[in-house]
């Protein structure tokens, strides 16, 4: 299974970055791939609202690193599809 991995905190050292290392080495022992994300090392602006992506069918017209983000799950969700299928 490919799992993708979102990490919010801040805190390097923290119990959230603790956790998720151990679910990510956890995970990769039994055979996952995980593809883990650190957001807070990521330049992502908020969503103003304009609509001009067609909820996901074009690019953001905001240039930030929210594509990284996008293009992460949806490699993750097709890769698990195209197990299903076969």
């Amino acid at each position: 299974m490919n799992i993708a991995l979102l990490q919010g905190s801040p805190n390097k050292t923290g119990s959230t970055a603790l956790l998720c290392e151990q679910f990510t080495q956890g995970a990769r022992a039994s055979g996952h791939e995980v593809d883990r994300i650190d957001l807070a090392e990521l330049s992502i602006a908020p969503c103003t609202g304009c609509v001009r992506c067609g909820y996901g069918a074009h690019p953001c017209v905001q240039h930030d690193d929210m594509r990284i983000v996008r293009q992460t799950i949806l490699n993750v969700y097709i890769q698990e599809n195209n197990k299903l299928d076969k």
